[in-house]
């Protein structure tokens, strides 16, 4: 399985401009764009889930250059609850192989399972938060418990992801919620807001205007192999640094 897994990576930016803020490890299988939301389901169900982050893990490892010391770099890896729930000890021990060897290590936890007890998610948060790690809570909806103004404030991520179907809702109806109620959720946790899925200038400037920090998108770069890196790359409006 291991060889199957082929990280792509994508850009995260500061909304002001100024560069590459981080990049994003995905986990996609050779010869394959995008895994199905119901695929990933199946694993979060059976617990398989758990061998695909850990493996992921491996290959991202893999992808990095060879060097002395940590690559001037902040990465992000995804988690799921449900390897958290089932594996937890275990990812974090990976974690902790990898995070030495880039500038920051940033744990997104997605947002697809729903575990019986979301202290599962609070309790790894701060091993993580512990460990020096940056922590984000993945596609932020209003239904949805990243949402929730005491479970954030217990989790105290530094950032919030910002589902890419709301952004493209409230863009195209030219409304400001819930945009800015993650804003203001940000703000009172110290978070910073993620933007996903920005594809044009004009919801680049959208979501700026609205407060978010940081963003991601096609606009930047789509997800690709890690064929190269520059500590220093060069950050063009709408040119991938990374490809």
């Amino acid at each position: 399985m291991l060889g199957l897994i082929e990280p792509h990576f994508q850009n995260i930016v500061p909304s002001g401009g100024g560069g590459l803020y981080a990049i994003e490890a995905l986990c996609r299988f050779r010869n394959l764009d995008t895994l199905s939301l119901g695929l990933i389901r199946q694993w979060e169900r059976s617990g398989y889930v758990a061998k695909i982050d850990l493996a992921m893990l491996k290959r991202v490892s893999q992808c990095l250059p060879n060097q002395k010391g940590p690559l001037d770099l902040r990465l992000a890896v995804n988690v799921s609850v449900r390897t958290i729930e089932v594996a937890g000890d275990e990812y974090l021990s990976a974690l902790l192989l990898l995070a030495p060897l880039v500038r920051r290590l940033i744990v997104e936890v997605t947002e697809t399972y729903q575990p019986s007890d979301w202290r599962v998610v609070t309790d790894f948060a701060k091993r993580i938060n512990d460990a020096g790690m940056y922590v984000a809570l993945d596609d932020c909806a209003p239904e949805h418990m990243f949402w929730d103004d005491d479970f954030v404030k217990v989790v105290s991520p530094q950032f919030l992801k910002l589902d890419g179907e709301i952004l493209n809702e409230c863009f195209q109806s030219r409304t400001y919620e819930p945009i800015q109620s993650i804003v203001d959720l940000g703000r009172r946790v110290n978070a910073q807001i993620v933007a996903e899925r920005v594809d044009s200038h004009r919801k680049r400037d959208f979501v700026s205007a609205l407060g978010v920090g940081f963003m991601q998108g096609w606009l930047f770069n789509k997800p690709t192999p890690l064929t190269s890196y520059s500590p220093t790359p060069a950050h063009l409006d709408g040119v991938a640094a990374i490809c």
